[in-house]
């Protein structure tokens, strides 16, 4: 699955039955706000804020530890080498309110930089710090 991600929100993502399953989740946060709304059990504005959010990068964390092993357990797995872990929808402080938060973990990632202007930055290639 690859997402793209600009200025902190998902902005596409493609990758055959994964990536329809990850944007079906997505969709699906927009959707509850909406419905809220449209219920009158939210505002409009916090029904806009939790919409866009349900889009929102709220963690993105590199695993270094050659010690963690992938256990089932969140807390471990994102730190176990040569993975990273990714969140979308509500993040740890909150300051992106959303109906969803999904947690990610992913083993032997390629994770690239776009710059502005055009450079790119690999931080990690199939697993392998590039940093």
């Amino acid at each position: 699955v690859k997402c793209r991600v600009e200025g902190g929100f998902v902005k596409s993502i493609e990758g055959g039955d994964g990536a329809k399953v990850l944007e079906g989740s997505l969709r699906r946060g927009e959707e509850m706000a909406e419905e809220l709304f449209r219920e009158g059990r939210l505002p409009k504005e916090t029904m806009q804020e939790y919409r866009r959010n349900a889009r929102h990068l709220g963690e993105l964390g590199i695993g270094l530890n050659p010690k963690a092993e992938i256990v089932g357990n969140m807390l471990e797995d994102e730190k176990a080498f040569r993975t990273c872990h990714i969140a979308i929808g509500s993040n740890y402080d909150n300051d992106a309110p959303a109906l969803i938060h999904l947690d990610g973990l992913i083993k032997e990632p390629t994770l690239v930089l776009f710059l502005e202007g055009g450079e790119e930055r690999t931080l990690m290639d199939s697993g392998e710090l590039r940093i």
